[in-house]
Parts: structure tokens; C-alpha cells; sequence
């Protein structure tokens, strides 16, 4: 097969994922070695001019919001004069870094067309998704990530998402919304969606016309929100419309079990009783809930650690709500890592530049309050609880499912063997997050 293009646009959107970025470009590069090579995505907006100083197969770095300014570099590609005057872009004129200004927020987002879906096998692409059982529920429904909305508000200390995207808000109107449901569920057979939003329910009345349209057009899909929402915005009417519009699962980011650490240390503007509010709102409905917490942030004091610890668990016995907890990471250009780096939390290997050490036991923090390992002991201990905990919760609410526990036991009686455990795990799966 002949390969034959002028640029190669490559999305760097994790640190994490840094050096197969540098793989791919230098493969490319191998390929094709009079191409154009442009990166975009949040590692990269943050990092750009590191990025391009480093690595010298990448020609141009587009930062933030990269639709509009990819396409407008694409169409003066061939003069170098104009590429002064796009923003967003950061590009090498010769042996120079240049930074072009930076891009204004898109408004209104209603005005980026749908993705391209036809340009690209999508029988390929769900088939890879298949592979991921959590991305496709367990392999019974097609499943993909869609993006509603752009930008987050709040200044959480940990958070880097809005040097990517802004702090300015910005939600697709809830017919483009709709209609794009509606497109992959029509063309595509895409029946499960995975909301990705930074702040899906910032505004919500748009995610309530949401919910409704889904339920008034009879649309049937699951849904879920793998990178959390806030658990403020909820009432118990919303939650109800959750469940009836197909929510298998709601993941609150709550962060902390303590209110002063929510206040004082992330900076977070969320009370731990709304919290409590939301799990008790998820179980009078139905919803399965669940809630993410960090440990480690420096300001935190070991009794603050504990009592994380302490309401992760309280969220299961009371109200259900599972619940999973990480060390704190500090991502580059966000407040965390300013704190961390000027303060001598972080090892040195980190300091160079790789933050992916910030997942092993170079990147955790040694504050005065505890040393790196506090944080994953108390993570391993609380985990471990939470463990049998929830084989408890499970078997609590098998018992209350008569309709189950029959076809528990008429499977059994066909064949106690590993392809009919596995059949029967699955089905107890399904009930238990529907």
C-alpha cells in the first residue's frame, strides 16, 4: 500500500501516553520524512514549547481547542507568512520556537460539525471497542464516547483541564446533542454511550432536556459517565430521569472525605452532605452510583487520609455508592504540580520531565504531613475492606431478587462447568448495575 500525504495531525492528549507519541511521530517521520508533522491535544497544549524543543520531528504544536485552528493552518500550508496570524498555532520558523496568540474559547460549539463518522470503518473501530467490556457492557451493546460540552469553572487543585479547554463553560444545545444520539444510534446501531464531559451537569436544565428527549423519543440506549460529574447538581427528580433514560452508572468526583481538605487544600466548592444527598438520590432510584476519591495532596494530614478512608466505606454500607481512591498526581501546569515542585514533594527523575514516574513510586508526594507511601497503604487497606464489603452488598441483594436466585439455580442445575458460571456471572452483573 502506497502512503502518500503532505501532514500527519497526531493527538498527544495524556503525559502518560508522551512516548507513544514519540514512537509514532518518528515512525511517521520514517515513512514519510518531507511530511508535516502537528500534535494537538492537552499534553501537548501544555507542554508545547518543551514538546517542540525536544522533539525535533514534530513541526507544529496546536494548543487548545484545535477544529478550527488545524483546519485554517491545513489551508495555508503553503504560505509561511499567513502561519503568523493563526491561533493557537506554535510552529518552528527555522531554528525558532514561535508562539502564535492564544486561541479564543469556540462559541457557540453548536458550530463544529458532527465527527466525520463516514470517512472512517466504524466496523473496525467498534469491534476494537469491543475488546474493552466495560466500554461495551460487556461486549452486549455497541458503545462509544461522545462529548457534550467544553470547559470547567471550578479551580480544583489537581486539575489541568481547563489550560486545554478554558475555564469557560460551553454546552452543545440539547437538539445537537440529540440529533447526535440519534445519528449513531440510526446509522451505526450504537446503543450504550459514555459521556465524557468535564462538567456534563454544570448547566442543569440543558442536562435535564436532555434526559428528556431521550425519553420522549423512546430512544433506547444505556448511558454513562466515566469521568464523573458533581454531585450538587443533582435533585431526585433528575436522578429518576437518569434511570429512565438508561443510566447504568453515575461516578461522583468527590476527591475528599474531608471538608476542610475540600475547602482548604483542592479548593473543590462541594459539600460532602450534597454528596450524601446525590448517593441517596441514586439509590431511591435505582441508579447505580459510584465515587472517586485522591489521596495524597499536600496540605492533607494523615486524620484527613483517614477520613476519606472511613466515608468511602460509610457510601457503600449506607447508600450503596462503590467507591475507588488514587494517589494524587501532580499533572504538569496545574496548581498541584507548582505547589509540589516549589515545596521538593516530587523525586527528581519526575522533575526532568517524565511525569509518567508520577504513577510509580518516584512521582508520589513526600510532604511533611506523611511520607510517599501513607497515602497507598491507606489506598490498599481501604480497597481491601471495600472488597469484601461489596461481596456482601452483593449477595444482600441477590437474596432480595427471587426472579434471580431461580435462574441462578435452574442454570446450575445445567452444568456446573466454566462456560455456564461465566454466562451466569454476567447475567448477575447486568441486574446488579441495572
Amino acid at each position: 500500500m502506497r502512503l502518500d500525504f503532505d501532514i500527519a495531525g497526531i493527538s498527544g492528549q495524556f503525559s502518560l501516553q508522551y512516548h507513544n507519541v514519540r514512537l509514532l511521530t518518528k515512525l511517521v517521520k520514517r515513512i514519510k520524512p518531507n511530511c508535516v508533522i502537528v500534535l494537538g491535544g492537552a499534553d501537548a497544549t501544555v507542554r508545547h514549547r518543551q514538546i517542540l524543543d525536544e522533539a525535533p520531528e514534530i513541526d507544529a504544536v496546536i494548543r487548545g481547542e484545535g477544529e478550527f485552528t488545524f483546519l485554517e493552518f491545513v489551508d495555508n500550508f503553503y504560505q509561511k507568512k499567513i502561519l503568523n496570524h493563526i491561533s493557537g498555532l506554535s510552529w518552528r520558523d527555522g531554528d525558532k520556537i514561535v508562539d502564535n496568540i492564544n486561541p479564543r474559547p469556540i462559541v457557540p460549539i453548536d458550530s463544529i460539525p458532527l465527527p466525520a463518522y463516514e470517512i472512517i470503518d466504524m466496523d473496525k473501530y467498534l469491534e476494537a471497542m469491543g475488546r474493552f467490556p466495560t466500554r461495551t457492557y460487556y461486549g452486549k451493546r455497541n458503545g462509544i464516547t461522545i462529548i457534550t460540552s467544553r470547559g470547567c469553572p471550578f479551580q480544583c487543585v489537581f486539575c489541568s483541564v481547563h489550560l486545554h479547554m478554558g475555564r469557560r463553560w460551553r454546552g452543545h444545545s440539547p437538539e445537537y446533542v440529540l440529533h447526535h444520539i440519534e445519528l449513531l444510534t440510526r446509522k451505526y446501531n450504537i446503543k450504550y454511550f459514555h459521556f465524557e464531559d468535564d462538567d456534563l451537569t454544570s448547566n442543569p436544565g440543558r442536562f435535564e432536556k436532555i434526559l428528556d428527549g431521550i425519553i420522549e423519543k423512546r430512544m433506547d440506549i444505556w448511558w454513562d459517565t466515566p469521568n464523573g460529574v458533581r454531585a450538587d447538581s443533582f435533585t431526585q427528580n433528575l436522578m429518576d430521569k437518569c434511570k429512565i433514560s438508561g443510566c447504568k452508572f453515575l461516578i461522583f468526583g468527590v476527591e475528599s472525605g474531608s471538608q476542610r481538605v475540600l475547602d482548604t487544600v483542592i479548593n473543590k466548592k462541594l459539600l460532602l452532605k450534597d454528596v450524601e444527598k446525590a448517593c441517596n438520590f441514586a439509590k431511591r432510584s435505582g441508579v447505580n452510583s459510584r465515587a472517586f476519591f485522591i489521596m495524597g495532596l499536600p496540605g492533607e494530614k494523615k486524620i484527613d487520609i483517614l477520613k476519606t478512608a472511613y466515608f468511602m466505606i460509610k457510601l457503600l454500607l449506607k447508600y450503596n455508592t462503590f467507591s475507588g481512591a488514587g494517589p494524587a498526581i501532580p499533572l504538569y501546569g496545574t496548581e498541584l504540580y507548582k505547589i509540589s515542585t516549589k515545596r521538593g514533594y516530587l523525586h527528581d527523575d519526575v522533575l526532568k520531565g517524565d511525569i509518567s514516574l508520577a504513577y510509580t513510586k518516584a512521582g508520589r508526594l513526600n510532604t511533611e504531613d506523611f511520607d510517599s507511601g501513607y497515602p497507598i497503604r491507606i489506598i490498599n487497606i481501604t480497597e481491601r475492606m471495600l472488597y469484601y464489603l461489596e461481596i456482601i452488598v452483593f449477595f444482600k441483594r441477590i437474596l432480595h431478587a427471587p426472579s434471580l436466585l431461580g435462574y441462578i439455580v435452574t442454570e446450575l442445575k445445567k452444568g456446573f462447568n466454566r462456560k455456564n458460571i461465566k454466562r451466569i456471572f454476567n447475567v448477575i452483573v447486568f441486574w446488579i448495575q441495572d
